[in-house]
């Protein structure tokens, strides 16, 4: 449910995706289009922009065109698609608003976005308060938060929200009974309805908000600060902290002493990480192998996957996915739906290469449902694809892209 937004180029150059997932991508900036001429009047339907941003949950998907445009599809029970209404989309329809997008996150039932000017949005569910709106009301279209215009980044969750300012402060928002916020849940369940900061650190540089399982398993965050440490707190029962205990965390705790973390995607009840030097990592829950260790023995602090040095973005769903530095798309864990893309719905225990294409940019999962982007921004998906209720095994095109 983490999004980084890789560029506005068509051809992406693979140096470039690197760098931007090493400051987790949100800086760059849109084109400048604004006002009016961003009406959706002016989009043609059959040619819509280059895709340059994906964000999905188990049951929608959020995306950006080049132009900064936003769209959106699946389903809408709670407003989430921001479409002004509880009606399920089957595909791509422009949300109509005259902001350019920078950054989109897909939580469970919300969604949260930055726009160009620094400032934060949100709609959907806010049962939990999720929204940060200072309200526990769903909201059916983009609903700015604040008035502040220094967010840089946002990562929704399954029913709270984590960001990061441009100063380097943490904020989070929604439910509680993880302790996201620092609180000791024996001091009462407490749900958060505005951006609450974390601590007092100004060195945070990214961050991924786990889904964990509602009322069964409460989630986790995995966050990197600027001098490659990495952090974790909240709901810890299958190790997915890599503390080396099964013990809850109510406040960031420190994983190793390594300084060279370079991005990291808190699943449910797992975590993956990739550092520096392209090495891959993976800790938590295994039942499925989506830690890919070849093994379904949880871990409790984080273990190598292979020997590789190639790794360059890394996904963590309802299984992982990934992509290597040569462009290649890779996979294992649960394929209940066949969301691992080989064409098969068997278990893959250790990474397995998807197809032969090698121009996959960036790819995000949540609970089946895949959604990547090549290097010519044309999108895919594939497992159960939200919306039209398919479900495919291999990836399919959701729809064509003008060049």
């Amino acid at each position: 449910m983490y999004l980084k937004r890789i560029t506005n180029s068509k051809v992406i150059k693979r140096g470039l995706l690197v760098a931007a997932i090493l400051v987790c991508g949100f800086f760059t900036a849109c084109n400048s289009n604004s006002g009016d001429d961003n009406d959706p009047s002016d989009i043609d339907d059959d040619n819509p922009p280059n895709i340059i941003a994906v964000s999905v949950s188990r049951n929608h998907t959020i995306a950006i065109g080049e132009d900064g445009s936003l769209w959106a599809w699946g389903d809408n029970e709670s407003g989430q698609l921001g479409i002004d209404s509880q009606e399920q989309i089957d595909a791509p329809v422009r949300i109509s608003t005259n902001i350019n997008w920078t950054s989109i996150s897909a939580g469970g039932l919300h969604t949260i976005a930055v726009g160009e000017d620094g400032s934060l949005w949100a709609w959907g569910n806010n049962n939990w308060g999720q929204l940060g709106n200072d309200t526990f009301i769903n909201k059916n279209t983009p609903t700015r938060i604040g008035t502040d215009t220094n967010w840089a980044s946002a990562s929704a969750g399954l029913n709270n929200t984590i960001a990061i300012k441009t100063d380097g402060s943490l904020w989070a928002w929604g439910w509680n009974s993880a302790s996201l916020f620092g609180i000791d849940p024996e001091d009462g369940l407490v749900n958060i309805n505005t951006p609450t900061r974390i601590g007092v650190d100004t060195d945070w540089v990214s961050v991924s908000a786990g889904t964990g399982i509602l009322y069964v398993s409460g989630p986790h965050v995995a966050a990197i600060k600027t001098d490659g440490s990495l952090w974790t707190w909240g709901f810890n029962g299958s190790g997915q902290l890599g503390d080396g205990t099964t013990i809850d965390k109510y406040t960031p705790t420190r994983v190793g002493t390594d300084t060279n973390w370079a991005s990291v995607s808190a699943g449910p009840n797992y975590t993956i990480a990739i550092k520096t030097d392209g090495s891959l990592w993976a800790w938590g829950n295994n039942e499925s192998g989506q830690l890919g260790d070849d093994t379904t023995t949880d871990r409790h602090t984080p273990v190598r996957i292979g020997t590789d040095t190639n790794w360059t973005h890394v996904s963590a769903g309802s299984n992982t996915t990934a992509i290597r530095e040569d462009g290649t798309l890779w996979a294992w864990g649960q394929n209940w739906y066949g969301e691992l893309g080989d064409g098969t719905t068997t278990d893959r225990h250790a990474p397995v290469r998807i197809g032969t294409d090698t121009n996959w940019a960036y790819v995000t999962d949540s609970g089946g449902n895949k959604s990547a982007i090549k290097t010519d921004g044309s999108l895919w998906s594939w497992g159960f694809i939200n919306g039209n209720g398919s479900v495919t095994k291999t990836p399919i095109q959701i729809f064509f892209l003008e060049k």
